[in-house]
């Protein structure tokens, strides 16, 4: 009887934070972000969920060919939703267990003013907030893929299962380049700085899952919608005798922008894509992208100045996060000085800091300024915290820098909190 209360004791004790944490995502997300409301599917995220490889190989995809492979009979937005739920559910627990080991070292070490940056990542509109905002949408399932990875690379076997990461974060879309992909890499090549021991390891699974990215990556921008089945009305018959035909106008044209590259509802824009035989790989390659990039400003150009108004007065919480990154940052380089033996144990540092233009890259190729932000902070404060666990020089500088600028911190932490964009 003693062992099984000392057994049960130790696991509580174990625990106990993640299960607070949890408890903490849950409620601050059901009551503050979303009102009080249970989570419902709303947008294109149903319509996605429609979709499966009959439609042909192209990213975007594999969320639905999921869903429709396990529950296509049932297919409808209270299926979806639970479905998603259920997986949030999952997947949030998992982090919490992850944060509450850190939290658990971050105390072990006597470094409490670093849980000031744990409770950041789990408030306001720029961490895994913005994600139970965006419900069951392509941005949720780059989530799981980033809580299956870090439950991962700590592993010396499951590492191994890392270059499936990359490759199911491309499928799943291609804004993974400018946001998980990064991060991954990032931690993988921190990693290989810091353990001499299975350097070689770890530089095998980076190289492998950059490759098995990057070829992946260029093969569906290059021949994804030569591979499409459908016609741009054919798809839309598809789409409705799915379910997807009492949904608006504007979000099945999703599809029409994200697969075929036009828009019809407001205006009738478009670009062109495929392999042009007469060309070379980086040149049709690089005539991709710019045609893209045409295409958006197109679009932008349609829709006004409005929504820039709108993002802007969002991305403008963020400026201090960003103002606080760099300036400790800075601080971290100058203190340590560079030379050819610091160099390579500081690069991964350095790129987190290369994060932030990649949003200004993003931008060319959507509207979407604040979700870019988004994933920019998340993944930055996320890196951070990874940093300070592995680096003891990290985490007594961010205990510092924390602690000199705590006041600030603490009215920032709170401005952030109550904000929530919608």
């Amino acid at each position: 009887m003693k062992a099984k209360t000392l057994g049960k004791e130790s696991f509580l004790q174990k625990y106990k934070y993640a299960a607070l944490i949890f408890i903490f995502i849950v409620l601050y997300n059901f009551v503050f972000v979303n009102s009080g409301q249970l989570w419902d599917v709303s947008g294109y995220a149903y319509t996605l969920h429609l979709v499966d490889y009959s439609v042909g190989f192209h990213t975007g995809v594999l969320p639905g060919a999921l869903f429709y492979g396990l529950f296509g009979a049932f297919a409808s937005k209270d299926a979806v939703g639970t479905y998603v739920l259920i997986l949030l559910a999952v997947f949030t627990m998992v982090l919490s267990v992850m944060l509450g080991h850190a939290v658990n070292a971050i105390i072990e070490r006597k470094k409490t003013n670093v849980l000031w940056l744990v409770l950041f990542f789990v408030v306001g509109p720029y961490t895994i907030t913005n994600l139970f905002y965006l419900f069951a949408y392509y941005d949720m399932y780059l989530f799981f893929v980033a809580v299956l990875f870090f439950a991962c690379v700590e592993n010396k076997i499951t590492v191994y299962f890392v270059p499936a990461f990359y490759v199911v974060a491309v499928l799943i879309h291609f804004s993974s380049f400018l946001t998980v992909i990064p991060l991954f890499t990032i931690v993988l090549l921190f990693k290989i700085s810091r353990d001499a021991q299975k350097r070689k390891a770890y530089g095998v699974v980076l190289g492998i899952s950059l490759f098995l990215s990057l070829a992946l990556g260029i093969y569906l921008l290059l021949f994804q919608s030569t591979n499409l089945h459908y016609s741009l009305e054919e798809f839309h018959t598809f789409l409705s005798e799915r379910g997807g035909a009492d949904y608006q106008p504007d979000d099945r044209a999703f599809f029409d922008y994200f697969f075929y590259h036009t828009v019809t509802i407001d205006a009738d824009i478009s670009f062109s894509t495929g392999w042009d035989s007469t060309k070379g790989l980086f040149a049709n390659l690089f005539s991709y992208l710019g045609s893209y990039i045409r295409f958006n400003h197109q679009l932008r150009t349609l829709n006004g100045t409005g929504w820039l108004k709108q993002e802007i007065t969002k991305v403008v919480v963020s400026f201090p996060f960003f103002a606080g990154y760099y300036s400790f940052v800075i601080q971290l380089f100058k203190r340590k000085g560079f030379n050819r033996e610091t160099i390579i144990s500081k690069a991964p540092l350095f790129l987190t800091l290369l994060q932030l233009p990649l949003v200004a890259v993003a931008v060319l190729f959507s509207d979407d300024i604040n979700r870019w932000i988004g994933f920019a902070v998340s993944a930055m404060t996320v890196e951070m915290i990874y940093f300070g666990l592995k680096d003891n020089n990290v985490l007594n500088s961010l205990e510092m820098f924390i602690e000199k600028n705590k006041h600030w911190m603490v009215a920032y932490l709170f401005i952030v909190a109550t904000s929530v964009f919608k």
